[in-house]
C-alpha cells in the first residue's frame, strides 16, 4: 500500500495572509523548508516561492481541492535557515504583513521577486555570482589607547557578549565620545568567540564611512549592505555570508535581514533616528527588529546615541535595558559653545554687506572669523532646492504637482550635471521646466518664496566670493563616488564649507570643523507629529555635535523663530535629562508612545469618495468591535479619525488615516486584528489598506 504524500506549503510574494499548498513534484516526496520552488499560480502565471514550515492549522479548502504540483525545485539544499524563518515569521505576524511579501522584502531580488519579468533573471543566476568587492576609502587612524570611559563600557560589553544571553544595552555617549571604536572592539570580541556581528546605521552616507573603519580592522570579513548596492553585489554578499566568508555586516535598516547566523553583537548606532523606520510596504522599525533578532539569537544589542529616544530611555527607567554612559569627548574636548539667535528681531543697519534674510549678523561674523582662521564650517538646513513655493504675482496661480496636492519646489541646478532649472515635486518626482511664463494668464511676473540648501549655497557664495563650498544633500550626493569624494575633500581641507540636510548631521567626524550654523532651528518643530519636539532636540544636538573635535572647542549658532521652546533651549544647553523630564510629562497624559501604543490604518485609492467611504466603514466596524475589546482588557482603546493624510494626495492616490491608540499593546492589536478580519470581506472598490504599527507620523 502506497503511503500518502503530504503537501508542501509555500510562501509566495503575494498579498495573501498564510501559505499556499502544493503537491511535491514526482520523484520528490519531501521538500525541506527553506528551499525555493517554481510553482503555478492561477491559470497561467508562474512564481518563485519558498517552502515553509507547515502551519499548525490547515485551511479546510486544502482538503477539498486538487492541489497543483510544484513545477521545479531551484535549490539543492535550503538557503534559508530555521532561525531566519522564525525571525521572518515573527516580523510578518507583528506588522500584519503576509509572510511571502516579508520574504520578498528581506531577500535579494535575484533570489525572490513578485515580478514576472524577474523570474528568468533569477533562474539564470542560480550559479555563484562573481562580483569584485570595491575596497572602501581609507579611514582615519584608530587610537592606540582608549579613554577610561571606553575601557569601562567595553569591559561590560565583552561580558555580555560572552554570556550568550539576550542583553539589551543603551550606550548614551555624547557626540565625539568614541562610540565607533567601542563598536569595533566589541565586534572583535564577538568574532573571537566564533560569533558574527551586525552594525546598523541610519544613512547610506554614514554606512559608507563606517565600513571603512571596520574594513581597516577586519579586512574581507566585512560586508556592506544598503539599497544602492547592485543586485549581483547584494547576491554575492548574501552568498558570502552563508558561506562564512563575511562575518560582519555594516549597513542601513535593510541590513537587519542579512542572513547572519550565531550573532553575538548587534549595534544600532544613532538608534533614535527615524530613518530606521520604513514608511512603505513592510513598515518595520529596524531598531525594534534588532531587539527581536537579538532575543532570538541570544545576542547583545547595543542601542547607541547621544540623544536616546524617549521610547528607548523609558525601558532604561523601567530596568528592562542596561544603561552605559560616556559623558566626555575623546581628547577631553569640551562640548561646543552654542549661541541662540532670535530671527524675529529686526536687523540693525550696519556697515556690512547686504545679507540674505537667513544670515544673521552673528552668523555672518562667525563665518568670516572661521574662514580667516583657515577652519571649516557647516551650514544646516533640512530642506532641499532653491525655493519651496513658485507663483504668478499677476494672477496668483501657484505651481502645483498634478499628482500630489503639494507645491513644486524650484531647483536651479537639478540633475546629475546640475545644469537643469526645474520645478520638482519632492513627493513623487514629477518635474517640469521652470519657464518664465504663467500657464494660467500668460504673464511673466513669476516669483518664488521659501528657502532650501541650493539657495543657501548660492547666497553664501555671493556674500563670501572666495569660499570653497559644496552642497551635501540627496540632489548632489546621488552617486557613491560623489559622496565619498565630498567627504574626503572636506576632511583634507579642500572644501571650506558644507551646506547640507540631515545627511550631514549623523556620525561624521571632521577634525577641522569649528563652526556649525543652523539656518532654521525650529523647522522640524512644526511638523504635525506627537514627537516633533523630540526630533527637534535630537536634530539640533546631533548637528551641534559636529563642531569642535581634536581638542579644540567648537562654536554653534542656532537661528530660530521660536527660541523660547524647551526643545531648543535644552539643546543649546546640552541638557538631555531636563528635556527628557519635560517631554515625558507632556506625553504621559495623552498616552502617546512610550506610554501608549499606536496602529495606523492607511487607506489609499484613485477615487477620493471610495477611499473616504471605506475608511468611514472601517471606523464603524471598529466601533462595533470595541465593546468586546473593552471587556477583555482593562485599558481603553481610542479610535481617532478617519481623516485625510498629512499629504492628502500622493502619486494620484488619495490618502485617509484611521488611528488606533491604547495604553495596552494587546488591546490595540486585538482591535486591529478583528478589524482587518472584518474588512477582508468588504468590497474594496480599488481601495488599498496598509497597516503601520508604531508609526512615527501619519501618512
Amino acid at each position: 500500500m502506497e503511503s500518502e504524500i503530504s503537501p508542501v506549503f509555500v510562501a509566495l510574494p503575494i498579498p495573501k495572509q498564510g501559505l499556499l499548498a502544493y503537491m511535491p513534484p514526482q520523484g520528490m516526496d519531501q521538500l525541506e523548508p527553506g528551499m525555493r520552488v517554481l510553482v503555478p499560480v492561477g491559470l497561467r502565471r508562474r512564481m518563485i516561492g519558498v517552502v515553509w514550515d507547515p502551519p499548525e492549522k490547515r485551511d479546510p479548502q486544502d482538503l477539498d481541492i486538487e492541489l497543483k504540483e510544484v513545477s521545479s525545485v531551484l535549490d539543492e539544499a535550503p538557503i534559508i535557515s530555521r532561525e531566519y524563518r522564525r525571525f521572518l515569521q515573527a516580523v510578518s505576524w507583528y506588522y500584519f504583513y503576509p509572510v511571502g511579501m516579508t520574504l520578498e522584502e528581506a531577500l535579494p531580488n535575484l533570489l525572490l521577486s513578485s515580478r514576472s519579468s524577474s523570474i528568468e533573471k533569477i533562474l539564470n543566476t542560480r550559479k555563484k555570482t562573481r562580483v569584485r568587492f570595491q575596497i572602501p576609502p581609507s579611514a582615519p587612524c584608530r587610537p592606540k589607547s582608549l579613554t577610561q570611559e571606553q575601557i569601562s563600557v567595553l569591559s561590560v560589553l565583552k561580558k555580555r557578549i560572552s554570556g550568550n544571553l539576550f542583553s539589551p544595552v543603551v550606550l548614551h555617549g555624547v557626540t565625539g565620545s568614541g562610540k565607533t571604536e567601542v563598536y569595533i572592539r566589541a565586534a572583535e570580541s564577538a568574532l573571537a568567540l566564533g560569533k558574527t556581528a551586525l552594525i546598523l546605521v541610519p544613512e547610506i552616507a554614514l554606512a559608507s564611512q563606517l565600513v571603512a573603519w571596520f574594513y581597516n580592522a577586519f579586512g574581507d570579513l566585512v560586508g556592506l549592505w544598503h539599497s544602492k548596492i547592485t543586485g549581483p553585489q547584494k547576491l554575492k554578499t548574501w552568498q558570502d555570508i552563508r558561506d562564512g566568508k563575511i562575518r560582519i555586516i555594516v549597513g542601513v535598516r535593510s541590513a537587519i535581514f542579512a542572513p547572519l547566523d550565531n550573532i553575538g553583537l548587534i549595534v544600532v548606532d544613532e538608534e533614535h533616528d527615524d530613518s530606521f523606520k520604513q514608511d512603505v510596504r513592510l513598515r518595520y522599525s529596524a531598531r525594534d527588529l534588532a531587539l527581536l533578532l537579538g532575543k532570538l539569537q541570544n545576542a547583545t544589542v547595543v542601542l547607541g546615541s547621544a540623544t536616546p529616544s524617549l521610547t528607548t530611555y523609558e525601558k532604561v527607567i523601567k530596568g528592562e535595558y542596561e544603561l552605559l554612559t560616556m559623558t566626555r569627548r575623546v581628547h577631553d574636548t569640551p562640548l561646543p559653545k552654542v549661541e541662540l539667535i532670535d530671527l524675529r528681531t529686526k536687523r540693525k543697519k550696519k556697515e556690512i554687506p547686504r545679507l540674505p534674510w537667513w544670515m544673521s549678523e552673528a552668523l555672518y561674523k562667525a563665518i568670516d572669523e572661521t574662514l580667516h582662521s583657515n577652519e571649516q564650517l557647516l551650514l544646516f538646513l533640512n530642506r532641499r532646492g532653491f525655493a519651496t513655493f513658485v507663483f504668478c504675482s499677476d494672477c496668483g496661480h501657484a505651481f502645483r504637482c498634478p499628482h500630489c496636492e503639494i507645491t513644486l519646489t524650484l531647483h536651479k541646478s537639478f540633475g546629475p550635471k546640475g545644469n537643469k532649472e526645474l520645478l520638482v515635486c519632492h513627493s513623487c518626482g514629477f518635474n517640469l521646466p521652470a519657464l518664465p511664463v504663467c500657464p494660467n494668464c500668460g504673464g511673466q511676473a513669476i516669483s518664488s518664496k521659501g528657502i532650501g540648501t541650493e539657495r543657501v549655497l548660492a547666497e553664501l557664495v555671493q556674500v563670501f566670493p572666495n569660499i570653497r563650498a559644496e552642497r551635501f544633500d540627496r540632489d548632489t550626493m546621488g552617486s557613491k563616488k560623489k559622496l565619498i569624494n565630498t567627504l574626503e575633500g572636506f576632511r583634507k581641507g579642500d572644501i571650506d564649507a558644507l551646506v547640507g540636510t540631515q545627511m550631514i548631521t549623523k556620525g561624521h567626524d571632521f577634525p577641522n570643523l569649528s563652526l556649525v550654523g543652523v539656518i532654521w532651528g525650529d523647522q522640524s518643530l512644526h511638523y504635525p507629529s506627537f514627537n516633533a519636539s523630540e526630533k527637534t532636540f535630537q536634530l539640533l544636538t546631533q548637528v551641534a555635535g559636529r563642531a569642535g573635535r581634536r581638542g579644540k572647542r567648537g562654536r554653534v549658532i542656532i537661528q530660530s523663530f521660536c527660541p523660547e521652546h524647551y526643545s531648543i533651549v535644552y539643546a543649546c544647553e546640552h541638557d538631555y535629562e531636563s528635556f527628557l523630564r519635560e517631554e515625558r510629562n507632556k506625553r504621559v497624559g495623552h498616552f502617546y508612545p512610550p506610554f501608549g501604543h499606536l496602529i495606523n490604518l492607511i487607506f489609499s485609492g484613485k477615487l477620493e469618495e471610495h477611499v473616504k467611504k471605506i475608511s468611514f466603514e472601517a471606523q464603524q466596524i471598529a466601533m462595533r468591535i470595541l465593546p468586546k475589546i473593552q471587556k477583555r482588557y482593562t485599558k481603553a482603546v481610542e479610535i481617532l479619525g478617519p481623516s485625510p493624510g498629512i499629504r492628502p494626495k500622493v502619486k494620484d492616490l488619495f490618502v485617509w488615516n484611521l488611528l488606533l491608540k491604547s495604553q495596552s499593546r494587546k488591546a490595540v492589536r486585538s482591535l486591529a486584528e478583528g478589524l482587518l478580519n472584518k474588512l477582508s470581506t468588504v468590497p474594496k472598490r480599488g481601495v488599498r489598506i496598509e497597516i503601520d504599527c508604531d508609526p512615527t507620523g501619519l501618512g
